[in-house]
């Protein structure tokens, strides 16, 4: 609920108009949002300056379901007045789009009860490194939650979380982060992570949000079809440095692009760098084995060394691990305290999510770039006593530079590969296929099969006994998007329904 006091109070703050002949209900409204689509009556609808069009291109339609209060973007040289359309207030405002995290900081103040807001961004890990971190925050005696490609999952009650709501994109408009942040320290949760996407960042979604510590990851090639450029993808990412809020950066101490991080930090901010080669890292992993069940391996920080069994798969899950950790010691936990909870994690939806039948193992995992396929493909070498299966296409209408860089890196991890289909979009599967081929350099090609579903049973019925076969692509996703339609596929189900079929 949107209070009237904070909302005069957060109107006054950004423009000159006089509240005063502005009519706002006594008891408020109930939310405020930046998509006409989702308005009731009963809502705030504001109407600013999108990637694609304004909008005040929806104001007509907001005003016939009956919005009382609409706010409105106008130039920085233009004057502020109120409107009065039939029943609809339409408070015209100068530069909006810039003030809007400003006013909703007001419109919320119960966010400043949020203990600590964790944001993590690179190209790979956002996903696994959020929820680990709420994960954690739980099994310390937090009450904590994770946003991001998943949805908003609160973990209150387990570690395992419980989906609160979807979100449309990794990273939710601003609208939608400070209402939900405000939600959440309603429900009297401490911790928070966020996904922070590139684009996300470059949009200004996190501008104004009270984040206190972020995670940088990894860099490798991804959204080059919006970024246009490594240097400017790269450059969208670090620029989450501006928020005024952040008091600490955490950074993988062996991905190259940290150099740049770390030179644009500003002196106020502590940096911690994470390592699994670096040894003069503030925290350092080393003596790394591989089993069935897990990683095992030792922490180094500072003049400790903690042994930690950690129940996930894959070598960048250690780093995944150690960043989360970086960040939790930053906020003044104890490095035994949190060694004494990392046995509790658990793998994430769609994340290496590991099925086990007839002494096969398929993974089911998001993988959709050149180095997350590489990593995905790795950890099942590692895990894996017979020989490695991948099953994967690429997405239509999106990067196609790294489709070759993708059929590169299977021929040469993988001893098998099947090729399909994954989110065609308007592209036939046919032409994506035929460039991912265009990578492929040897014999390793098994099939190429459109129908995935059918792919997927080809490739865990050629498998042998010890044998690993990775599904790359979908992940925690539930559908194909062609031509402009989402079909119903949900890839985790259909290897529990072959399981079942083996049994």
């Amino acid at each position: 609920m949107l209070t009237r006091q904070h909302l005069i109070e957060a109107i006054t703050s950004i423009s000159t108009i006089n509240v005063s002949e502005l009519f706002v209900p006594q008891q408020g409204f109930s939310d405020i949002t930046l998509d006409s689509r989702t308005v009731s009556p009963n809502s705030v609808f504001v109407a600013v300056q999108g990637l694609q069009v304004h909008g005040k291109k929806y104001v007509a339609d907001a005003i016939k379901k009956g919005v009382k209060l609409i706010l409105l973007d106008i130039g920085q040289h233009e004057n502020e007045y109120i409107q009065k359309t039939d029943s609809t207030f339409i408070l015209h405002i100068q530069d909006l789009g810039k003030k809007l995290g400003h006013f909703l900081t007001i419109l919320f103040p119960q966010i400043k009860n949020l203990s600590h807001v964790m944001a993590v961004t690179g190209t790979n890990g956002k996903t696994s490194v959020a929820n680990i971190y709420a994960q954690m925050a739980f099994e310390l005696g937090y009450k904590a939650a994770s946003i991001g490609t998943l949805g908003v999952y609160i973990y209150d009650t387990s570690s395992i979380g419980r989906k609160y709501k979807d979100t449309t994109n990794t990273t939710p408009d601003v609208v939608q982060l400070f209402s939900t942040l405000a939600l959440l320290a309603d429900m009297k949760i401490g911790r928070v992570a966020i996904e922070a996407s590139s684009h996300g960042i470059a949009q200004g979604r996190l501008n104004d949000l009270p984040i206190g510590s972020v995670i940088f990851t990894n860099l490798t090639q991804d959204h080059l079809d919006y970024h246009k450029s490594m240097e400017r993808y790269a450059h969208a990412k670090r620029s989450i440095l501006h928020n005024q809020f952040i008091s600490c950066l955490v950074y993988n101490a062996d991905d190259n692009e940290s150099q740049n991080w770390l030179q644009q930090v500003s002196n106020n901010i502590d940096t911690i760098g994470y390592s699994l080669v670096n040894k003069t890292a503030e925290i350092n992993a080393s003596d790394i084995s591989y089993a069935s069940d897990g990683l095992r391996f030792t922490l180094k920080y500072k003049n400790t060394e903690s042994h930690i069994k950690l129940p996930l798969l894959g070598r960048f899950n250690i780093y995944n691990y150690l960043s989360v950790i970086a960040s939790f010691l930053h906020q003044g936990v104890n490095i035994f305290d949190l060694q004494k909870v990392s046995y509790a994690i658990k793998g994430i939806n769609g994340r290496m999510e590991l099925t086990q039948f007839a002494n096969k193992t398929v993974l089911v995992d998001y993988a959709h770039t050149p180095d997350a396929l590489q990593q995905a493909l790795l950890c099942a070498k590692q895990h894996t006593t017979g020989e490695v299966w991948v099953v994967f296409g690429c997405g239509g209408d999106r990067d196609k530079d790294k489709r070759d860089q993708m059929g590169g890196v299977a021929s040469q991890y993988a001893d098998h590969i099947v090729l399909t289909q994954d989110n065609p979009r308007t592209e036939t599967p046919q032409s994506i296929i035929s460039d991912i081929l265009a990578g492929i350099k040897n014999s390793k090609l098994k099939k190429i099969e459109n129908e995935r579903a059918s792919a997927v049973r080809y490739a865990i019925d050629s498998a042998k006994s010890g044998d690993t076969i990775l599904l790359a692509g979908k992940g925690h996703e539930n559908y194909i998007e062609i031509n402009g339609e989402r079909e119903f596929y949900d890839e985790r189900a259909l290897v529990k329904t072959i399981a079942e079929e083996y049994a």
